[in-house]
């Protein structure tokens, strides 16, 4: 099959994440089962990153007002290519798929609320919050649309007009090199690996890790990423006086990434949406349970007895008993484990094939 992705974002985007690496690890799936993939998105100002040896094509053209539209214009008019399936994925804005391809099928991890009026301003992030929950998903009535969990499918459901018929869970996968390891911290250890945006709240986070710590004798917390609010973490950091107690990283090698996890007892993150979390799915194969806030994304995330979905209030308590309690950390390490185990991304690009009718 010829398959054409339109994104906001590929896996070379300076600001790229999880949606990023779910959609590198799904579109190199097909890849390797024998399909022809070809990935558009808009530009990233750095040198183009695209690796030689990359089984899929990309192509980077326009910028943050410009590349939705220039998208549309080459997908229309076949500028890439012939394809048997579209793959609209929808960050914010989707790519008007319906109106371009006959076959096709949408990724929407979740709907982006918080993230208009933070990145657009009040009035114009207004506008596209309202244009995304009622005007677009009129468009998308009659497109099968995957998002990662049964939370985040009751969310679209509860505020947008899709149908329930056409909206399916395809939770994703796990890179084999994810496992339990030997070597797990002496003292009372953390990691969050997230960007430095406002709706991950890493400031609050540091907040939290500092009460935590006066509650756990030599809690330290690895705080892995970086982004707009880099300054902002960083004196946050120097006001409570953490900077013996958190180690930064800006980026680990994927290497580094396992062993963090290995080495941490939890793994946290304090977003206030997402479409699943897949930093908990990481750890949790590693046996490192979590301790998140409640966002729809990562109630399922968290398998059961795998960590703690924590109330604001309750996310400092939930930490620390974890912490402090030998058996319960033991207990919900298993179930992490448990969780993780058999999760495959073949299996999920291989569904999401299937049910856009194409496999």
């Amino acid at each position: 099959m010829r398959i054409q992705v339109a994104t906001w974002r590929d896996l070379a985007h300076r600001d790229a994440g999880g949606s990023e690496v779910h959609l590198d690890r799904i579109t190199t799936s097909w890849a390797d089962a024998g399909h022809v993939v070809g990935v558009r998105s808009i530009s990233v100002s750095e040198p183009e990153a695209t690796d030689p040896n990359s089984r899929v094509r990309h192509v980077r053209r326009g910028g943050t007002y410009s590349g939705v539209p220039r998208t549309v214009v080459a997908c229309a008019a076949r500028r890439d290519g012939a394809f048997d399936l579209a793959v609209d994925v929808w960050n914010g804005v989707p790519f008007m798929s319906p109106l371009w391809a006959k076959r096709r099928v949408v990724l929407l991890h979740h709907l982006h609320d918080e993230l208009w009026p933070a990145t657009f301003g009040r009035v114009v992030g207004g506008v596209g919050r309202r244009v995304e929950r009622s005007v677009l998903p009129l468009l998308y009535r009659s497109t099968d649309v995957v998002t990662l969990s049964q939370s985040g499918r009751a969310d679209l459901l509860a505020h947008t007009a899709l149908r329930a018929d056409r909206v399916h869970v395809v939770e994703p996968g796990i890179d084999d090199r994810f496992q339990p390891g030997s070597d797990r911290a002496v003292t009372p250890t953390m990691v969050a690996v997230c960007r430095f945006a406002p709706l991950k709240r890493v400031p609050w986070l540091i907040e939290r890790f500092a009460e935590i710590r006066a509650r756990v004798d030599g809690a330290r917390l690895v705080l892995v990423g970086d982004g707009e609010q880099d300054r902002e973490v960083s004196a946050i950091i120097e006001r409570l006086g953490l900077g013996d107690a958190i180690d930064r990283h800006r980026h680990l090698s994927d290497d580094e990434l396992v062993r963090a996890y290995q080495h941490a007892h939890l793994l946290v993150s304090a977003s206030v949406n997402e479409g699943w979390g897949m930093t908990i799915t990481e750890a949790a194969a590693c046996g490192t349970p979590a301790v998140v806030s409640d966002c729809s994304g990562h109630r399922s995330a968290v398998g059961p007895g795998a960590g703690v979905v924590a109330a604001d209030a309750d996310f400092v308590d939930a930490a620390v008993g974890l912490l402090t309690t030998a058996t319960a950390w033991d207990t919900a390490s298993r179930a992490a484990i448990d969780f993780s185990h058999g999760r495959s991304w073949a299996a999920a690009a291989e569904h999401i094939l299937a049910l856009s009718g194409a496999a």
